[in-house]
């Protein structure tokens, strides 16, 4: 009798990265995806995936989850969310999953973290993506964990933010200065990576960007020519930047501006221009090639 192909379960799948690597891992097996009880799940449906509603803090739910499966992939914890909800389940969900990971005989992880965290990092979530990353090392499970600079795509933060500005304001607001620098790696690449280094055996942390380091002010640019939109940049002060976020926070359930997203914006997610190449074999598309999959709206 054949063996059933193993289980790799996925937390964050329905987000912005696990929404590209979902459909890569059922082409090649069998896929189980933990998401929120009130997440709409119709419109992510794959063949060979299976959704078990619950959450990282949910131990019964995460148990149920990880029943059979060999390998996880760990999305879930990139500052989308409000900080009170994001830190939280980056710490401490995570530090349940490493030990629900252990007690079900998960052989492999592969974790997204983001460049610059560490201890001593200057914002408060990189300093807990650092507290997660010691969860997933000290957890006995062998693990590798990928640590990404900026990421950008069909769906985004940040192209899609400056497309909606630029259609609706004479002017273009950039919350940061212009002189501060990027590394933006596209989600399809990053999905790739995450895809390989799951079939991999190899442990430890690695750090990964895009091909170029760009200014804002010259990321913001090549957006609006590849739109074909026009209006001045205009670079508002932190502290308006942060009272909104504050704001939305408060009374938004899914805020468009987080105090982390401005956080991540300040802190500097820079690694070496190949790192990517050099890791994976292949380049990794620059930011004009992927600009491309943006189709704009007149």
């Amino acid at each position: 009798m054949k063996a059933k192909p193993e289980i790799t379960l996925v937390t964050g799948g329905t987000g912005f990265v696990g929404r590209r690597l979902l459909p890569l891992l059922a082409d090649s097996g069998r896929v189980r995806c933990l998401v929120e009880g009130k997440t709409n799940i119709s419109r992510l449906r794959h063949g060979h995936v299976e959704y078990v509603h619950g959450s990282l803090l949910d131990r019964d739910a995460l148990g149920r989850a990880l029943r059979g499966c060999g390998r996880v992939v760990h999305l879930e914890g990139v500052p989308q969310e409000s900080r009170r909800v994001v830190f939280r389940r980056i710490d401490a969900g995570t530090k349940i999953l490493a030990e629900e990971m252990k007690n079900a005989g998960v052989r492999r992880l592969v974790m997204l973290s983001l460049v610059g965290a560490a201890p001593d990092a200057p914002f408060p979530f990189l300093r807990a993506q650092a507290r997660a990353e010691s969860h997933v090392l000290g957890s006995g499970v062998p693990a590798a964990i990928l640590r990404t600079t900026i990421l950008y795509g069909r769906g985004d933060n940040f192209v899609e933010r400056i497309l909606d500005w630029s259609r609706f304001l004479p002017f273009i607001p950039i919350p940061v200065s212009g002189t501060r620098r990027l590394q933006p790696l596209h989600a399809a690449d990053l999905a790739f990576a995450l895809l390989r280094m799951l079939d991999e055996n190899e442990t430890g942390v690695w750090e990964v960007g895009g091909p170029e380091i760009l200014t804002v002010d010259e990321a913001v640019a090549m957006v609006a020519r590849a739109s074909d939109r026009r209006g001045s940049l205009v670079h508002l002060p932190r502290p308006l930047i942060r009272a909104s976020a504050v704001v939305l926070e408060a009374f938004s359930r899914r805020p468009t501006l987080t105090l982390a997203q401005v956080d991540a914006f300040q802190a500097n997610h820079l690694c070496p221009r190949d790192s990517f190449e050099k890791r994976f074999g292949r380049p990794a598309r620059t930011f004009e090639e992927g600009l491309r999959d943006f189709h704009v709206r007149s």
